[in-house]
């Protein structure tokens, strides 16, 4: 088993691994990886949005690859990943540290998450798959390669798609006062909402390469993604609210008596079609936004490569150009026109509210460019200069107002370019027969951040064959994301939807890390890899949101616009990430097979200052206007020397395996959730069950049973109809739940190479 000798923490996932699991997104198997993490937002229904980060850093500190060129932006900096279709990667590639050497690390504070397209390869080479899972969920892939000549080709093509885990009514109500610890409101049925999760993901790979000559040759590459995602049962949370009966007229005002169920000027407003459901204490939502009523997203993210290869004196040269688009529209049409059981016909709620559109585009491109040249007398040690330029354009509309109610209202868009370019020298020689030393040297200019230098250094140490150990220090930086730095083109100050949003004066995220790590193998089919490390961060962004005091409404004006509340975008502390991790795999031929992944992470703010905004105050209880604390990224911001909210964090992955002389294997595996985790919820563990049985031709079938002991089932809307509410809830209710058990079966055929 190969032990990694260079001076960055490593961890692969292969397309192979995520067919093998069962697993038709990137985000499940990536977030099992020592160090990485993953944000989570709305449900955790297939489509819901989910970006990485690695060791501690947020997301947007994280830099997001697709075949080595960046792609993290738009307005928060950072990259969604549920669009990946593992089928038509190669494989997901996670370097961890300051032992990363690429051409750029701007946002490398933690590492770096990379997602690479498969290779052409030499011969003919290729598989068909076709799987179905107890949700009635089917994913079918192909994917070819061959070289004729000097011409190679590679296609690959894969589709993915799912109701979901839920496709019942919703009801949204009408409670008499939020849910409160130990008691539940009285409570009317409003609304039933036909809800659905449906999503569908088609995508495509095409490659195209010709020797020019015996030394150099051209690659052209694209990778296609389109999907469709329906987000009305994209729950965050629900409320535990008891259904009673509803008697018109409604009490008198200063009166007791039932629920106000009238609506002004319209009589009762009580939905007979759920009156079975009288008496019951259930989970449902007690306003309508989170419901996203009707609301769908569509997806598209061409991207678009060209690479040459070629041989200039006594080095290698490699030029490398893309250019993408990743394109996201929102739309939620007429919400009263999605209501399909309401007793009052024209459904004209006042609280719904009307069309709403959102398009997001980041328009990406770059190059770069690396001469490599042997030196010394073995020509194992070699040096490399690059370049590297990339920039993303950010366009972003949404509102609910009649500005912004159709793609076609979009008339004043926000958008802004961030452009960063790199110059780099970089070196590694054997300086000792078991010693080699690396640096790297960054010159860099980055929109919002000015230029920059950051070193880089490496030693590994490998004292055998089986063994080396690697330290790695250096440092790294992070622009300001788009929609932090300018809320409106051409303003660091604006007003939305009733916020005075402010972003003055930011200086860009700094750190500095240091890394050491070892890797031991055993027997040749074993090895250990453990990882210590610690990154300080300067100048850390955050958020305070900056409430009126009583009797300040509305909060003040600018330009004009009256404004309630203030969000103040400001450096608010410096930081500390430290962890360790920790790694054991044993993958015999035939035998038993093991892997332990597992680690754990702390985090601290120091350094911690407010924002100094003339006529507002941030004391609590001073009388003037209280503040509300919490970084972009969502951890959180304390007391300075004290673990930011969300850490400590930990995780892992325990799994056996057994593999016959036939080829066929049994895989028993054991997912582990920390107390601080992506789902929002106290720790634990989910089960799986993986099977691939060999048939002739070297077809495969492929079993998996995932979340076999139905963990979370009890908080998912589909255990309980109308979400009824679990034994001793009396609380709002995290939605975050593990999807939960799924039977999937697949079959696999493979093309050449049998």
């Amino acid at each position: 088993m190969a032990i990694n000798t260079s001076g960055a923490g490593e961890d692969t996932v292969t397309s192979q691994t995520y067919l093998d699991r069962a697993q038709t997104q990137v985000q499940d198997l990536l977030e099992e990886q020592p160090g990485v993490e993953l944000a989570r937002f709305d449900s955790s229904a297939p489509g819901a949005n989910v970006v990485p980060a690695v060791r501690g850093a947020s997301p947007y500190e994280t830099q997001v690859l697709i075949d080595g060129h960046p792609v993290s932006g738009g307005v928060d900096g950072d990259f969604l990943v549920q669009f990946l279709n593992p089928s038509v990667l190669g494989s997901v590639e996670v370097d961890k540290g300051p032992g990363v050497f690429g051409t750029t690390i701007a946002d490398a504070i933690g590492g770096t998450v990379n997602f690479l397209t498969p290779t052409i390869t030499s011969t003919l080479q290729g598989q068909l798959t076709a799987g179905y899972d107890s949700f009635n969920g089917t994913t079918y892939s192909a994917r070819v390669s061959d070289t004729i000549g000097k011409l190679g080709v590679l296609a690959a093509y894969g589709f993915d798609g799912t109701p979901g885990y839920f496709s019942g009514d919703i009801l949204s109500v009408s409670a008499s006062g939020a849910a409160q610890a130990g008691s539940v409101p009285s409570a009317v049925v409003n609304e039933a909402i036909p809800s659905s999760e449906t999503y569908q993901n088609r995508s495509e790979v095409f490659k195209l390469s010709y020797n020019l000559s015996p030394t150099t040759q051209l690659t052209l590459g694209s990778l296609l993604e389109q999907s469709y995602v329906d987000y009305t049962a994209n729950l965050t949370s629900a409320e535990p609210v008891t259904i009673v009966p509803c008697l018109a007229p409604a009490p008198v005002p200063g009166t007791t008596g039932p629920p106000a169920c009238q609506k002004t000027g319209s009589g009762p407003y009580n939905n007979p079609t759920y009156n079975g459901l009288i008496g019951q204490t259930i989970l449902a939502s007690t306003t309508d936004d989170p419901l996203y009523l009707g609301n769908y997203e569509y997806d598209n993210e061409p991207i678009f490569t060209a690479d040459l290869r070629t041989t200039i004196g006594p080095g290698s040269f490699l030029g490398r150009f893309y250019t993408g688009d990743i394109e996201r529209d929102l739309n939620d049409p007429e919400e009263a026109a999605q209501i399909t059981a309401c007793n009052n016909p024209a459904c004209t709620k006042t609280s719904l509210s009307g069309a709403f559109y959102e398009a997001e585009t980041d328009k990406l491109s770059g190059s770069d460019f690396q001469y490599s040249i042997p030196f010394a007398r073995d020509g194992q040690d070699l040096a490399t200069a690059s370049y590297d330029e990339h920039s993303d354009k950010s366009t972003d509309c949404e509102g609910g107002t009649a500005v912004f109610t159709t793609a076609a209202d979009c008339g004043g868009p926000f958008n802004l370019t961030i452009k960063s370019q790199t110059a780099s020298i970089r070196a590694l020689a054997n300086v000792l027969p078991k010693v080699r030393v690396g640096f790297a040297n960054y010159f860099s200019n980055t929109t919002f951040v000015g230029s920059r230098y950051d070193p880089r250094a490496t030693l590994v140490w490998t004292p055998q064959k089986n063994t080396a150990v690697r330290f790695a220090v250096g440092t790294s930086y992070v622009a300001p994301p788009t929609g932090v730095v300018a809320p409106v083109v051409g303003l660091t100050k604006a007003v939305v939807d009733g916020t005075l949003e402010v972003a003055d004066a930011l200086k860009p995220e700094s750190s500095a890390g240091v890394d050491i790590g070892a890797d031991f193998g055993v027997h040749g089919d074993s090895k250990f890899t453990v990882d210590a490390y610690e990154t300080a961060l300067s100048n850390r962004f955050s958020t305070i949101t900056i409430k009126p005091s009583a009797g300040q409404t509305p909060f003040g004006f600018y330009n004009d616009m009256p404004f309630n509340v203030i969000s103040e975008i400001y450096n608010a502390s410096d930081a500390t990430e430290e962890g360790v991790e920790f790694t054991y795999t044993r993958a015999p031929r035939v035998g038993l097979g093991a892997l332990v992944d597992l680690d754990l992470l702390r985090a601290y703010n120091y350094n911690t200052v407010l924002p100094s905004i003339p006529g507002y105050n941030f004391g609590s209880g001073s009388g003037g206007s209280n503040g509300q604390v919490g970084t972009i990224g969502g951890d959180g911001l304390e007391t300075p020397g004290f673990q930011i909210p969300g850490y400590p964090y930990w995780h892992g992955r325990l799994q056996v395996s057994y593999t016959f002389p036939s080829a066929a294997q049994f895989t028993f595996g054991q997912t582990i959730y920390g107390a601080n985790n992506s789902f929002g919820e106290a720790g634990f563990s989910l089960f799986d069950f993986n099977t691939s049985l060999p048939l002739r031709y070297g077809v495969k079938i492929l079993g998996t049973v995932t979340n076999i002991f139905d963990h979370d089932n009890y908080r998912s809307l589909s255990e309980y109809g109308y979400g009824y509410l679990p034994p001793g809830e009396t609380t709002p209710y995290n939605l975050l739940f593990a999807p939960p058990r799924t039977v999937t079966l697949q079959l696999v055929y493979p093309i050449g190479g049998r």
